[in-house]
């Protein structure tokens, strides 16, 4: 019976905290007594952001749209917590005709207004946001199975951090599961140019008017709500903007960073590098029909793109070889309308000779000459049946990890492709794999890729850090900066203070470097979610290196310490997801009616999981068998799932990673990964006046303790129990 309890605690605390939401409290007016476990939250459906960001001020306009699931009226409160710097404009919330009243209150007034608020819910999850200022707004009467809409009018000035701003829209729903409708548009205006746009919470459109105007878009359905939103942004300093956050909760302890590398070249069209491209294309019989029509518009597309000053070369090969001109040859209007007879003339028929088409590519680039921005844009449908066939060995002859500065762009096309073979390919020589499945338009992701990479701006990149304790660094291998890129280092720093940086590449046939002085954060408790970022892009590089070069028993102990610590689901993970499965299975048994299984959210996260898991077990497959339609679209997923550093990915709901430390969702409650439950620990009671002495002692004990009433975690050497009675 105590640990159903438990249990409807746990799962009713997640389902009631947030920012900007409707609460019932104790002792308000209801029809009739609603229990606890046949009641429901009121919960968010819809929201819709209008912000305009002008003068790093952003005034906002939000409208979000409640609804109460219940069959009886409800009496609800209305909190919303705003970041400093925030004026409330205005409140518009009509009842029968009547405009009510919210009442804005400073953080000193809103902290007591959170607590007393914790003492009658016996929920502590609401201590996370007292430290921030709170409109209070009374509901009533909420109709039974009706909606309300709420529309905020606001301003608040953003403050400069090291040269990045940062806006957060306070809207998450922890526990609610999906958002019905989720829209937000930012018009962004700085004074000098804009650089870094960069969103760490959700994948956001980002469309630039001019130098320094841009429209930032977020237009969703059925999204996770459990996220504030948070957008970051800066103004340019240099040909190549560099500005970095910092994440070190304790001083005594490695600190993570991230690192942003922006292109803000002027006249950027006149000075852009000139281009080496061979186009590589396969003209096997598999290639026939639909498929070789939309190649050869492809390549007409890529080729009348090309500037003057670029040189470029065609490779059709099916049992063999044949090329266009023989040499790289300069991108004038007769060379362009040469080499489109060229292309309506390509003929699919015969084997695949993969291997001799790459050869003769990478041979010509190699002979180019320095200066030039090296590129193979190669389509193939199918595995490679004369010639060399080995895949292993294809990878190792080619050897593009020796060459250095040229890139292979792969297009896969279809199910009967090697991605074992196209992958590492394109990791190996720093570029990227595509693959078109069956339906797709060939035509519109060759061109798409083709014109993302038309301007190069700096080319065979290196970053040297100009103080030791750097370390821990992805991605490994430093890309190619194109116009309008945005590039994300993540990694790990020992001390904090000034750190200089080197930037260095070829551009217009000689090699530049842009020097830098970022400022590491000696403490920084903020920004958080670097440290799983940093740890995604670590299991995803020891994941590869697993998947083609075999395990590795130190990788395979790297990945398993880093899944347990930030949630992460991996292969060697599995058992995360499993011991996730068994809780929720034990909670849904046991509290049907609990609020955060009634939305589903859990069963949502634990699809993912397994569909990740999935994703992710392909160390098991070898090579020569890389190939069918779910290796092809475990590959695409890896790509999404893995591939960027740009937001950190939570899969989990028994793992939270909070300011620094780890929590596991046990059966007591939540523990601190790394303590014994059998520790001898000072306990204290919740709601009792040691439990609000300790809550005074330090802001940060807040964050830890808004996880639940059943909590043990250590701080400052002392641990801590937080128990019921």
């Amino acid at each position: 019976m105590k640990f159903s309890i438990l249990l409807t605690v746990l799962l009713w605390s997640t389902s009631l905290f947030a920012q900007g939401r409707i609460i019932i409290l104790p002792g308000e007016r209801l029809p009739r007594p609603i229990p606890l476990e046949t009641s429901r939250p009121v919960v968010l459906t819809g929201l819709q952001g209008d912000i305009v960001i002008s003068d790093h001020v952003a005034r906002v306009r939000l409208e979000q749209t409640f609804r109460n699931p219940n069959r009886r009226n409800v009496e609800g409160t209305y909190l919303y917590s705003f970041s400093p710097g925030s004026r409330l404009k205005d409140f518009y919330l009509y009842i029968n005709g009547r405009k009510t009243a919210g009442e804005l209150m400073d953080a000193g007034k809103a902290r007591n207004i959170y607590e007393d608020i914790v003492r009658r819910m016996q929920d502590p999850a609401l201590l996370e946001f007292s430290d921030d200022g709170l409109l209070k707004a009374r509901i009533f009467p909420f109709g039974a199975l009706s909606d309300r809409k709420i529309e905020l009018h606001y301003e608040q000035t953003l403050q400069d951090r090291r040269g990045l701003y940062k806006f957060m829209l306070p809207i998450r729903q922890s526990g609610q599961g999906m958002i019905e409708k989720y829209s937000i548009v930012i018009r962004l205006k700085t004074r000098q140019r804009l650089a870094t746009v960069y969103s760490p919470s959700h994948d956001i459109t980002v469309k630039r008017l001019d130098d320094n105007r841009a429209e930032i878009r977020l237009d969703k359905k059925q999204l996770r709500g459990d996220q504030n939103f948070i957008l970051y942004y800066s103004e340019a300093g240099d040909s190549i903007d560099g500005r970095v956050l910092s994440f070190r909760p304790r001083s005594d302890r490695d600190g993570f960073f991230m690192l942003f590398l922006k292109p803000q070249f002027r006249n950027r069209s006149r000075i852009s590098i000139p281009r080496d491209v061979v186009f590589v294309v396969d003209a096997s019989g598999s290639m026939g029909g639909r498929k070789i029509k939309q190649a050869r518009k492809a390549l007409q597309y890529c080729v009348s793109v090309l500037n003057a000053e670029d040189r470029f070369e065609i490779i059709r090969f099916s049992g063999g070889t044949g090329r266009f001109a023989g040499r790289l040859l300069r991108a004038g209007e007769r060379q362009k309308d040469d080499a489109s007879y060229f292309i309506d003339n390509i003929r699919s028929a015969g084997g695949t000779n993969l291997y001799l088409a790459l050869r003769e590519a990478v041979d010509m680039l190699r002979s180019g000459g320095e200066g030039r921005m090296k590129s193979i844009i190669m389509l193939t449908d199918g595995l490679p049946t004369e010639g060399l066939t080995d895949v292993r060995r294809i990878v190792e002859q080619l050897n593009l990890a020796a060459l250095g500065d040229i890139r292979l762009f792969n297009f896969g096309v279809g199910y009967d492709v090697n991605t074992y073979l196209l992958d590492r390919l394109a990791q190996e020589s720093g570029g990227r794999t595509e693959y078109v499945q069956p339906g797709e338009s060939i035509e519109a992701s060759i061109s798409g890729l083709f014109s993302s990479i038309s301007s190069p701006q700096l080319t065979a990149v290196r970053l040297k850090f100009g103080k030791t304790g750097i370390d821990d660094i992805y991605p490994r291998k430093m890309p190619d900066l194109y116009e309008d890129q945005r590039v994300v280092i993540l990694g790990r720093y020992r001390r904090g203070g000034l750190m200089p940086v080197e930037l260095s590449g070829m551009r217009g046939g000689k090699r530049v470097s842009y020097r830098y002085t970022l400022e590491l954060a000696p403490l920084e408790r903020e920004n958080d979610f670097i440290a799983g970022m940093w740890a995604g892009q670590k299991v995803n590089y020891l994941l590869n290196r697993i998947r083609f070069e075999g395990e590795n028993e130190e990788w395979v102990e790297t990945i398993k310490n880093l899944g347990h610590t930030y949630g992460l689901v991996t292969p060697y993970t599995s058992y995360l997801v499993r011991e996730e499965k068994e809780a929720l299975h034990e909670m849904a048994r046991r509290l049907p009616a609990a609020p955060i299984l009634q939305n589903k959210q859990a069963l949502e996260v634990d699809e993912f999981s397994d569909k990740v898991l999935q994703t992710l077990g392909m160390g098991s497959v070898s090579a020569a068998q890389s190939y069918g339609k779910k290796a092809v679209r475990n590959s695409i997923v890896r790509q999404k799932v893995l591939g960027t550093p740009d937001r950190q990915k939570v899969m989990l709901l028994s793992r939270r990673y909070i300011r620094g430390k780890s929590f596991v969702l046990k059966k007591t409650g939540w523990v601190e990964d790394g303590l014994s439950l059998t520790k001898d620990c000072h306990e204290i009671v919740f709601n009792s006046p040691a439990y609000w002495a300790l809550i005074k002692t330090d802001p940060q004990i807040r964050m830890f303790l808004a996880l639940g009433r059943n909590l043990t975690f250590e701080w400052q050497g002392t641990c801590y129990r937080i128990t019921e009675e």
